[in-house]
């Protein structure tokens, strides 16, 4: 099991049966070109919303209060 950043995660009582891997900084890069936006695994939401209405695009503004991370790693 891969997480990004960890928020919201709960772990039964007896544990789990396998792995998991908490991503790191490198997986924190968040890069805007034009309209298209790509986002590390473990990118701050609010991180990237901030960085979208920087360079002035819109619609995700909602994700500045959610405490999650989001993305994918290529």
């Amino acid at each position: 099991m891969v997480i990004g950043r960890g928020s919201n995660l709960l772990v039964a009582q007896g544990g789990f049966d396998g792995v998991a891997l908490h991503l790191g900084e490198a997986f924190t890069v968040i890069d805007v070109d034009g309209v298209t936006v790509r986002a590390g695994a473990a990118a701050s939401l609010p991180v990237v919303a901030r960085r979208t209405v920087a360079e002035g695009l819109t619609g995700f503004e909602w994700a500045v209060g959610v405490p999650g991370s989001m993305g994918v790693q290529s």
